[in-house]
């Protein structure tokens, strides 16, 4: 079970990226550009919140970055977020994925579930955000 879990964790992750080249080849490549985009702006911006202001995880890790926001939901849910935006139901499917990501990090002690929601926050904020500007 623990083996599962932290394959969830660290590397469902890789599902949603593979998203965006289906997206592409299936004609749908404004949705691709914008959903690699807002996961893009998500990481940097997790990133620069990461460095500056350093909260210790809740188990000790050697991952030597801050713990919040969780850079994993973050740029999980910038993806599925810019894909519910367009195609519904295939988005809440991969919103559920994303979400499960984020409880799986809380569950092995990666993450707060502040950590977590201010990733899902933070993820959806830049997908609708870019989402909206690209729209234009």
């Amino acid at each position: 079970m623990n083996n599962f879990l932290v394959f969830w964790a660290e590397d469902t992750i890789f599902i949603l990226f593979l998203v965006l080249p289906w997206l592409w080849f299936t004609g749908q490549r404004k949705l691709a550009r914008t959903a690699g985009l807002s996961a893009g702006l998500a990481w940097l911006i997790s990133k620069f919140i990461k460095d500056f202001f350093y909260i210790h995880r809740p188990f000790p890790l050697r991952l030597m970055d801050g713990s919040l926001p969780s850079l994993h939901t973050a740029v999980s849910f910038a993806i599925s977020f810019a894909v519910y935006r367009r195609l519904p139901k295939f988005g809440l499917v991969l919103l559920f994925l994303s979400g499960s990501i984020g409880v799986s990090r809380v569950i092995l002690g990666i993450h707060y579930p502040v950590d977590v929601f201010a990733g899902a926050g933070l993820g959806v904020a830049t997908a609708w955000a870019l989402d909206t500007y690209h729209s234009k």
